[in-house]
């Protein structure tokens, strides 16, 4: 669940991956579902799309 208020939704990311690399590796193993959430804010809707192209970015390079 990445924040979707957050300027930089990538460094958001890289903070989730961060917290995830403390249980066991079985759970980094298994698939997952990233979601940008609050939406429902005027300013998050606007840039949505900028910021879902943003994380597809990311993961899709591999760069966190």
């Amino acid at each position: 669940l990445v924040d979707g208020t957050q300027t930089a939704v990538d460094d958001a990311y890289r903070r989730v991956d961060r917290e995830l690399a403390a249980y066991p590796a079985e759970l980094a193993a298994k698939p997952r579902v990233v979601v940008l959430n609050k939406v429902d804010v005027p300013e998050v809707r606007e840039a949505a799309a900028e910021k879902a192209w943003a994380l597809e970015l990311l993961l899709a390079h591999g760069r966190w």
